[in-house]
């Protein structure tokens, strides 16, 4: 009787963890980003959607963190407040998109947010973070 039961729990946890392996959850080599050009070109184009957003300040209470990025590992974007407003939504999730597609193998992990200091320095917002 007792060989059963721990042949079942056995057969349970197998059977389980290809379940749990199948839904998403990816090996962890398989989640780090993919180095290619094409990688390069949408992070490139992703950057330089941001940086062609307002991050002109004139003290620190001008800035904020966006969490805009194509990984939620990734640090938030510091720029001006009023910045999302002139966030085109289409345009950010399609380069966001092709940084996901290009860049990763796998389902991606969450990851809780990275702290941010936004700050005005010499005009212009940034993360001060240590």
């Amino acid at each position: 009787m007792g060989r059963k039961i721990l042949f079942v729990i056995s057969l349970l946890l197998l059977v389980g963890g290809l379940i749990w392996g199948g839904i998403g959850f990816a090996a962890e080599e398989d989640q780090v980003p993919q180095s290619s050009s094409d990688c390069a070109m949408a992070r490139g184009d992703l950057d330089a959607f941001f940086k062609a957003l307002p991050s002109d300040c004139v003290d620190d209470s001008d800035c904020d963190a966006f969490y805009v990025g194509a990984h939620s590992c990734e640090g938030p974007v510091v720029l001006k407040k009023e910045s999302l407003a002139a966030i085109h939504e289409l345009e950010l999730q399609a380069l966001q998109e092709k940084v996901r597609a290009t860049c990763y193998r796998a389902p991606m992990p969450a990851c809780s947010a990275i702290v941010a200091y936004p700050k005005c320095q010499s005009g212009h917002c940034l993360n001060d973070a240590p």
